[in-house]
């Protein structure tokens, strides 16, 4: 017998396959509590933790026991198979976003603010190793994909039951007290989150998943679906947030995607899809105008106010990069100063870098910023190699959404963008056959 010929032989034999049960479980519980988890935050060495993170910790725990399940059952009969291309790629992103977080725990080294970098750096660890107990839970990424939007369900249901039923306590929890935009007739909505920008950020990433599964969950669920994106968008709309920035890039590429999709097919091409482009187009271009310039202006009776503070703020955090490129000052809450808009007569205020770009490079140099892009473009690049599906266009979409908000936002450390890259890694995993052969029958993955 040669040895191509036993190793086809053994390869037909049937191997025991541990089944990561209970961390499967976890995960979807993680994803569905994760918004739910920012009701509730305190602080741990000058940085910002939620109940969400408790919640992170114990599925990092089911992991570690699922690999003590697994140990002994790989030794006993190891896979003839070699590992997916995906498994293969996504442990070398996680590599790198494990050394993300090491980087940003040793600038504590020289940095002024040592406790709040061994906090960031730590979350960045615990978040990366996150993602990665995500894929490891082989779940098919639309199981985990639902267990998203059950989330993101139960947030607007904490939104909007108390505001019509209370108690007080939890309506005033989830409307934005803060008042950098003035002037607006009804108050911003912010969730379970603790800003209407996070929020918005939120909604839009579960908006390209809602997109990613419509067809399935309008085939089980007829109304439901049309009812939660009604909800979704009336939400995000009063989040009045830097998010909507996502939400051009999000309705323009849904555009793309259509007019795609009707090239294949020969479909006739309606104007929805022109529409779709030209309002995501108009709403990005708005959104980054209003974030970058002051806005004083009368509406009826009312008058309009913005801050408009983040050039003068950006322009503050270049020395601090030029000071200190490489490896940059260390984490920091503060990283530039502009004038508070919020404050009677003005006067300066320091400030995140409300930038996520401006914030890694300040925080972490290049080094850092060199860590996490790599990262994220392996990722998008392994799902490209895959062909283009609308499940693969939305959730590239989805990590080209947050990155067009990070444009005015300091995003690195929201939970739920860590754990998006997990359901990515998720997506390019095989398909469990049962799975594969229902989706053949039901016309699922449709080829953009």
């Amino acid at each position: 017998m040669t040895p191509d010929h036993a190793a086809e032989v053994r390869s037909s034999i049937p191997v025991p396959v541990h089944d990561p049960k209970y961390l499967r479980v976890a995960v979807f519980v993680y994803l569905a509590v994760l918004p739910l988890g920012h009701l509730v935050t305190f602080w741990v060495w000058g940085a910002r933790a939620t109940l969400a993170d408790p919640a992170l910790l114990m599925l990092l725990a089911v992991a570690l026991f699922e690999l003590g399940r697994l140990g002994p059952a790989a030794l006993k009969h190891p896979s003839p198979l070699p590992p997916p291309r995906m498994t293969v790629v996504f442990h070398a992103v996680a590599l790198l976003l494990v050394g993300f977080g090491v980087w940003a725990a040793v600038t504590a080294v020289w940095g002024a603010n040592p406790e709040y970098a061994q906090a960031k750096g730590a979350a960045y660890l615990a978040l990366a190793l996150g993602a990665v107990a995500i894929l490891w839970c082989g779940a098919d990424w639309r199981k985990a994909a639902d267990a998203w939007l059950v989330g993101t369900l139960l947030s607007l249901l904490v939104l909007w039951i108390p505001t019509f039923v209370g108690p007080e306590v939890l309506s005033t929890r989830v409307i934005h007290m803060g008042f950098v935009v003035g002037g607006l007739p009804i108050p911003r909505v912010q969730g379970p989150f603790f800003h209407p920008n996070m929020f918005g950020d939120y909604l839009v990433v579960s908006g390209a998943l809602l997109w990613a599964r419509w067809d399935d969950l309008r085939h089980d669920w007829t109304w439901l679906p049309l009812a939660g994106a009604f909800l979704l968008v009336v939400t995000l709309g009063l989040t009045v947030s830097t998010a909507w920035l996502g939400a051009g890039v999000l309705l323009a590429m849904m555009g793309v995607a259509q007019i795609r999709g009707s090239r294949k097919t020969g479909a006739h091409l309606e104007a929805l899809p022109a529409a779709l482009i030209a309002a995501g187009v108009l709403l990005f271009v708005t959104t980054l105008m209003v974030v970058i310039l002051p806005l004083d202006i009368m509406l009826g009776d009312g008058r309009l106010v913005t801050g408009g503070f983040r050039l003068g703020l950006w322009e503050s955090i270049l020395p601090v990069i030029a000071g200190s490129p490489l490896a940059g000052v260390g984490a920091s809450p503060w990283l530039g100063a502009a004038v508070d808009p919020m404050a009677v007569g003005g006067g300066l205020a320091y400030w995140d870098a409300h930038n996520i770009y401006l914030s890694v490079l300040a925080q972490f140099g290049v080094a850092g910023l060199t860590l996490l892009t790599a990262a994220i473009g392996l990722l998008v690049r392994e799902v490209f190699r895959q062909g283009a599906t609308r499940a693969r266009i939305a959730l590239l979409t989805a990590l080209l959404a947050v990155s067009a908000h990070g444009i005015a936002i300091a995003s690195e450390d929201f939970r739920h963008l860590w754990a998006l890259l997990g359901l990515v890694g998720l997506a390019g995993l095989p398909r469990p056959p049962e799975m594969a052969v229902r989706a053949e029958q039901r016309h699922e993955e449709t080829v953009v």
